[in-house]
């Protein structure tokens, strides 16, 4: 689906710019909206990011913040850590843990920032979306995904549904 979906875009792309570019601002729209309400840690923000740090400074953003939900947002960054269960994490994602011990990552929680997060990743077991319950429960979350905002309902939940407070699975009683 990912590569027929890249190349549906850039066939739009190609054969229609300006359908394209009504469909990016429609999907930068989305997120800035979202950006808002979704959690920011500015002292991680900027440890994360320090070419947001180089922004401010420069007078580009006002603060941090600005800069998340203006740019950072559409970059897919996080404004705030998502806790990574560790050992989980490299049980669940073998990739990762071969990555880690390859030495390219230091640890999953590194791992997740930069490469897991983007690809929709779960960060944990409380974080790993069950497919047919997420969309029965966010309706909008399988059409955003279907409109490709997001690669998955794990990629939805990773970057905008996790702090709009979905509940990524049915809760044990």
């Amino acid at each position: 689906m990912l590569r027929s979906l890249r190349d549906g875009l850039l066939l739009m792309l190609a054969e229609n710019p300006a359908a394209f570019a009504t469909r990016f601002r429609k999907v930068a729209e989305l997120l800035q909206q979202r950006a808002g309400s979704l959690p920011f840690d500015a002292e991680w923000y900027a440890a994360a990011y320090p070419d947001a740090v180089a922004a401010v400074e420069a007078g580009v953003f006002a603060d941090l913040h600005q800069h998340f939900r203006e740019q950072g947002i559409l970059c897919g960054r996080m404004g705030a850590p998502m806790p990574v269960d560790e050992p989980w994490y490299v049980q669940a994602h073998p990739a990762a843990a071969a990555e880690i011990a390859a030495g390219q990552f230091s640890n999953a929680r590194e791992h997740f920032r930069r490469k897991g997060f983007f690809e929709g990743c779960a960060a944990s077991r409380q974080h790993q979306v069950d497919a047919a319950w997420y969309r029965a429960r966010y309706p909008q979350a399988q059409l955003e995904v279907e409109l490709g905002y997001y690669r998955s309902l794990q990629d939805q939940y990773n970057r905008v549904g996790h702090g709009l407070g979905f509940i990524p699975a049915p809760q044990g009683d």
